[in-house]
This record gives structure tokens, sequence and C-alpha cells, in this order.
């Protein structure tokens, strides 16, 4: 049986709450907390790198008699999902990491954040699950672009919502 609360001196010589995950003794300080008065508001409980469900649809949308004038609308579906390493007391804030990549324009791979892209979470006290869906418009483009997603990058703090 482990100590999973301790209210007063805590183990690292300050005063206050603070309780421990699941199976972890509170007085072990490498064991993260899922409770501690000295934490910092918004900050990170645990985080990861998750694979993405996508899908991209395209469809060549002409203007006018010159083929040149027409362009790709591209529509992309994105899902996923991440389970805590342990369940929270409370539903936490989460945000959405997207990487992806369009392999026909020259710019870098890089992350984009939820605000980025109409992007929905549903938080639960043991995971969260995710989604969007992005249009793109890519004017003066011959072929439909490939566009790749390689994955999510899902932080949890200890902002409850709600």
């Amino acid at each position: 049986m482990v100590k999973r609360m301790v209210m007063g001196a805590k183990p690292d010589g300050t005063q206050g709450v603070r309780i421990s995950s699941p199976g972890t003794d509170v007085d072990l300080l490498s064991s993260p907390p899922i409770f501690d008065t000295s934490a910092l508001y918004a900050q990170a409980l645990f985080s990861a790198y998750v694979p993405v469900h996508q899908t991209m649809e395209s469809t060549l949308i002409p203007v006018g008699a010159n083929p040149a004038d027409a362009y790709w609308v591209d529509i992309y579906t994105f899902s996923g999902s991440y389970i805590f390493p342990y369940a929270l007391p409370f539903k936490p804030t989460c945000f959405i990491l997207y990487d992806v990549h369009d392999e026909n324009r020259p710019t870098p791979r890089g992350l984009y954040l939820t605000g980025f892209l109409p992007i929905w979470n549903k938080p639960y006290n043991d995971g969260v699950t995710f989604g969007g869906e992005h249009v793109d418009p890519q004017r003066y483009q011959t072929e439909a672009p490939t566009y790749y997603t390689y994955g999510a990058y899902v932080v949890v703090t200890n902002i409850p919502v709600g």
C-alpha cells in the first residue's frame, strides 16, 4: 500500500497539499502529482505524440473557359485519441498540435495549433478524443496535392474544463 496524500509539510520541505498518481508514493518527488498546491496554473501534466487518422478529398473546380484558372479544393478530415497514463479527478484542458506537411509545397514540415484549424477535442478524466476538418483551396496547381499527416502532439494541462 502506498501513501497517496500529504497535508502540511510536503516531501520537498514546503507546506501544502500533494496527491500522488495511483500506485505511486506521494513522497517520491520524481513522480508527477495529480494535485499539488504549489503547482503553477496552466502547467502541463503530461504530453504525448500520437498517430492520427486522416482522409482527404480533392475536387477540381473550373473557373471560366481557361483551364489554368481552375483550382483544387481539398477537404482534410482528422481524428485521433490519447489515453492518459492515469485517470485524473477532473476533465482537463487539452491542446492538440498537428504535425502536417504537403509534399507539393516547398514549405517545411511543421506543427499547427488547434486554433489554426477548426479542431474539436473532448476531454474525459482518463483520455481525450479529437478531430476536425479543414478546407483548403489550391489555386494554380495542375495536380491534386498529396497531403500527409504524421501525427498529433497532445498536451494535457492542470486546467479543469467547465
